[in-house]
C-alpha cells in the first residue's frame, strides 16, 4: 500500500520536512539531498517488520487504539455472562429468566517509550559528495528497539508500570501440567518424557479446563507452544510409522474448534519460575487485544547543540486488555 506522506494523520508530514530550514547547509543541493533521503528513510521505517517479534507485528493479538490519545489511564469491563435459557409457555412471560452480566472493571495505565536517531552535517555532506543516499540503518534500529519493547509488554507486561501482558493476566487461568507415567511433566525431558497420548492430553487439558470453568461458554481457538515443545509434538507419532498422526495432527483432528497450533518463542520462559508453558486463548478482537493508543511515530528532525539532526520516535502502550480473561489459559510445565 502506498504511503501518503502528506496525510494529516501522520505525525511527520512530507511538507513539514520540506519546510525545515538548515542554516548550516552551504548550498541548496545539500538541503535537497537531506530532505529526499529523510523522506525515504522515515517512510520506509514505518514498514519495518521483524518476523520474530510476532506480538509487536499484530500476529498474536490484534493491535488496537481504543484509548484516546492523551489519556494516561484506562478502564474496561471484565465480563462474564450469567443466565440459562428455560422453556416457557406463551402465558408465562413474567417468569422468563433474564440474562445478566457479572461485570467488574480492570484499570491500567498508558506509558510512553521511544528511541531516537540522528544524522550529522558530516553524514549529509559525505552522502552528497559520494553520490550515495543516507543509510537507513539508524532509523530501522530505532524502530526495532521500539518493537522489541512493545513485544515484551504484549507477552509479559510490565508490573512496575501496571501494564498487563497476555501470559500474566490477573484473571486468566493457570494450571500445572501433570506428571506422566515416566514421572516428568515436560515433553522435552531426556528420559521419562511424556508419551504421545500424554502430550495430547496436555493440550486437551487446556480446552477442557476452560470449558469447565466457563460452563462451556468459552473455548480456545488457538494454542501456542514454545519452539522446542512444538518440534517434539511434530516428531512424536501415534505409532512407529512416520506417516501416522503426530501430536498436533491428532489433537487438531479431535478438536476442530481449535484452528491452529503455532510457535511463540517467548513461551520458553513465560511460565512460573521462568519455565516453559502452553498458552491457549480465544482469538477474538472483542475478547482481548494489545492496546497501543499511539502506534509508532516519528517526530523531527530537530537540530541539537552539536549540529546533529535528531528524529525522535514514540509509542504509547497500555498493555493487553481482556474483556473476557477466562478465555485465556496457561499450562505451566514443571522443573523436569
Amino acid at each position: 500500500m502506498d504511503l501518503d506522506l502528506n496525510d494529516p494523520q501522520r505525525t511527520v508530514r512530507l511538507d513539514d520536512i520540506r519546510a525545515y530550514k538548515n542554516p548550516h547547509f552551504r548550498d541548496d543541493a545539500n538541503a535537497v539531498a537531506f530532505q529526499r533521503d529523510l523522506e525515504h528513510i522515515m517512510a520506509a521505517t514505518y514498514e519495518e517488520r521483524l518476523p520474530h517479534l510476532a506480538m509487536a507485528n499484530g500476529e498474536v493479538l490484534p493491535i488496537r487504539s481504543t484509548v484516546p490519545r492523551g489519556m494516561r489511564t484506562w478502564r474496561y469491563p471484565v465480563i462474564s455472562a450469567v443466565g440459562v435459557a428455560q422453556f416457557f409457555s406463551l402465558d408465562s412471560w413474567a417468569s422468563m429468566p433474564m440474562v445478566d452480566l457479572d461485570m467488574d472493571y480492570e484499570t491500567g495505565e498508558v506509558h510512553t517509550f521511544g528511541l531516537g536517531y540522528s544524522y550529522s552535517i558530516s553524514d549529509v555532506e559525505t552522502a552528497r559528495a559520494t553520490g550515495m543516499d543516507l543509510t537507513p540503518h539508524k532509523a530501522t534500529a530505532a524502530k526495532r528497539g521500539d518493537d522489541k519493547l512493545l513485544n515484551d509488554i504484549g507477552i509479559s507486561g510490565d508490573a512496575k508500570r501496571n501494564l498487563l501482558g497476555l501470559t500474566n493476566l490477573p484473571n486468566g487461568t493457570v494450571v500445572d501440567a501433570p506428571a506422566g507415567a515416566g514421572g516428568k511433566t515436560r515433553w522435552t525431558a531426556t528420559s521419562g518424557k511424556k508419551t504421545f497420548q500424554e502430550m495430547v492430553d496436555d493440550l486437551n487439558l487446556a480446552v477442557d479446563t476452560m470449558m469447565d470453568l466457563t460452563d462451556d461458554i468459552e473455548r480456545p481457538n488457538i494454542i501456542y507452544l514454545p519452539n522446542a515443545e512444538y518440534r517434539v509434538a511434530q516428531n512424536t507419532h501415534a505409532g512407529t510409522d512416520a506417516n501416522s498422526p503426530n501430536v498436533i495432527q491428532r489433537f487438531l483432528a479431535d478438536n476442530p474448534e481449535v484452528r491452529a497450533i503455532k510457535v511463540l518463542r517467548e513461551l520458553k520462559t513465560a511460565g512460573t519460575g521462568g519455565r516453559p508453558c502452553i498458552l491457549a486463548f480465544r482469538e477474538d478482537p472483542n475478547h482481548l487485544w494489545l492496546e497501543v493508543p499511539v502506534p509508532f511515530e516519528q517526530m523531527g528532525p530537530k537540530e541539537t547543540d552539536n549540529w546533529d539532526y535528531k528524529v525522535a520516535t514514540r509509542v504509547d502502550a497500555a498493555g493487553v486488555i481482556a474483556h473476557y480473561p477466562m478465555s485465556v489459559i496457561r499450562i505451566d510445565f514443571g522443573a523436569t
